[in-house]
């Protein structure tokens, strides 16, 4: 039941003037910044962030953040309904920086895993992909929400529960596997030190290169007005016998350099340093998955 209310709401969003829409998805955010306890928890993580560059936003820069954030939110959330318009930006507007270094990668026959960080226009970088027809497979929480997109693309999803064993087999014939968050995503996430504090992490990408030798890619689409830029950062490596956590470590700086320079461009409404919130709210999407 719930599947299909999901997939009637997402063929209406569709249909609706694009306007409409932004409006329909950003009015609830706004109003749920009304209040002072979902403000000043977006605050005080932007401040967190900021802090790293010494920095000390004042109430009118940190009112700016939130609404640059929140946009940022409005076009991320929209673009995997894959609207006409979202596709044309994605196909015109999406420029792949990372590809050069990701084919070099490719070239050792472990396969690439790319990692998005939950950063600026990930889902439109993930159109751009599509439509050049790279074979990129996605873990995401059901494969058939994605019933609606053209070409056939909903094949580059994997369900969870079954996703781990489909990512192996990718990587093993020299394929690629983008994981598209870098909150806990129920695959064994553990609390990692992110800006100064320990925050609730997933390990999956650092998992799958221990077993396969495969390189991590982090990639970050920065939105920079007419266009989106889809940089990569440093081929992380996950040596033969190192600890996870090393290479964890790594990969999270790699993402605080990024996500330092626009935080605005990080989906800072999570809140990975809210431990015990994230244990609930795993808890919550197990039960929650079931009904899907």
């Amino acid at each position: 039941m719930i599947g299909a209310i999901y997939t009637a709401f997402n063929r209406l969003a569709r249909r609706l003037p694009r306007g409409l829409l932004e409006f329909l998805i950003e009015w609830p955010l706004k109003v749920s910044f009304l209040f002072p306890p979902s403000r000043k928890r977006v605050y005080a993580n932007f401040r967190r962030i900021l802090k790293s560059r010494g920095l000390e936003p004042d109430e009118s820069e940190l009112a700016r953040l939130l609404d640059e954030a929140r946009r940022c939110l409005v076009r991320l959330s929209i673009a995997m309904l894959a609207r006409d318009d979202d596709l044309e930006y994605a196909r015109e507007k999406v420029d792949l920086e990372f590809l050069p270094v990701m084919e070099e990668a490719l070239k050792e026959g472990r396969g690439v895993i790319l990692t998005t960080s939950n950063f600026g226009l990930f889902n439109q970088a993930i159109l751009a992909m599509f439509q050049l027809g790279l074979p990129v497979r996605i873990p995401v929480f059901h494969k058939s929400h994605y019933d609606h997109m053209p070409n056939g693309w909903v094949e580059h999803f994997l369900t969870l529960g079954s996703a781990s064993k489909e990512c192996l087999r990718t990587l093993k014939k020299n394929g690629i596997v983008l994981i598209p968050t870098m909150f806990g995503f129920l695959s064994h996430p553990k609390d990692e030190e992110l800006f100064g504090a320990p925050a609730r992490l997933s390990y999956a990408p650092v998992r799958l290169a221990a077993a396969t030798g495969a390189p991590i890619l982090p990639v970050f689409a920065v939105d920079e007005g007419e266009r989106c830029r889809v940089s990569a950062g440093e081929l992380i490596r996950h040596p033969e016998g190192a600890r996870p956590e090393d290479t964890m470590s790594r990969l999270v700086r790699s993402q605080e350099g990024f996500i330092a320079r626009y935080p605005a461009q990080w989906e800072v409404f999570e809140d990975p340093w809210d431990l015990l919130g994230a244990d609930q709210r795993d808890a919550v999407l197990r039960v929650v998955l079931k009904f899907f």
